[in-house]
């Protein structure tokens, strides 16, 4: 008898970010760069990949924390490695945060500025699927 599996959104999103990590990502290509950055936005925020920033964004009374070298180091790591390894766990607690705008661009400081519009980019399109009620067949992300 076959296995059955429910595949959710989230799955089929960490299974788009695994196989992007074991290819090359086509700088040229716009749906790569988005998936990347929606990718380092999910290790950025999660409390498995970066908890000090997971924390210092969960508290309202921390935000300004958000500026810190912790933080920043944390971002360097995932956007250097720990991007590779979100599972769809991390994407489901991102998409439970309620990360507000002024939040997300304290976080958006530590990061490159030539970098800052894809990061928008791909967070506008994860928080609008994060917004969508039920699992759908397709994913944009990218």
């Amino acid at each position: 008898m076959p296995i059955k599996y429910n595949l959710t959104k989230n799955d089929i999103l960490a299974d788009k970010f695994h196989k992007l990590s074991q290819r090359a990502i086509d700088s040229s290509s716009n749906e790569d760069r988005i998936l990347n950055a929606a990718a380092i936005l999910i290790a950025s925020f999660s409390s498995a990949h970066s908890w000090r920033t997971n924390t210092y964004i969960t508290n309202s009374t921390e935000i300004n924390k958000l500026r810190s070298p912790e933080v920043k180091s944390e971002y360097t790591d995932a956007k250097r490695h720990r991007w590779k390894t979100v599972t769809s766990k991390d994407i489901q607690e991102v998409s439970q945060m309620n990360i507000n705008a002024s939040q997300f661009a304290t976080w958006l400081s530590n990061t490159d500025k030539s970098d800052g519009e894809i990061y928008k980019l791909a967070w506008n399109k994860l928080q609008s699927e994060f917004d969508k009620e039920c699992d759908n067949k397709e994913l944009n992300i990218a």
